[in-house]
């Protein structure tokens, strides 16, 4: 394994993890056009990764994971649009 992989905070997400952030999606319709490699990006941007380790994770270009970074910042409400997006995950 190497350095970078183990930094991370969640190395390997199954499928039901990701279906476990599900809420996310139903409680804020303005995410719900979101596709599922998007909708990735942000669960593992909730969960403190950067865009480096969420590409070798997803095996993506990061300057892709900025993108849709700046994305789903377009789609949130501008109060709340900053790149801490830990609030997502408390409701």
């Amino acid at each position: 394994m190497n350095q970078l992989t183990e930094t991370l905070v969640e190395p390997k997400l199954s499928q039901e993890v990701y279906e476990s952030y599900d809420y996310i999606f139903e409680n804020h319709i303005e995410l719900q056009s979101l596709n599922v490699t998007e909708k990735r990006i942000l669960i593992l941007t909730i969960l403190g990764n950067r865009p480096k380790e969420i590409g070798a994770l997803l095996n993506l270009n990061d300057q892709y994971i900025r993108n849709v970074k700046s994305k789903i910042k377009k789609l949130l409400p501008a109060d709340q649009s900053s790149s801490d997006w830990s609030w997502l995950k408390q409701k």
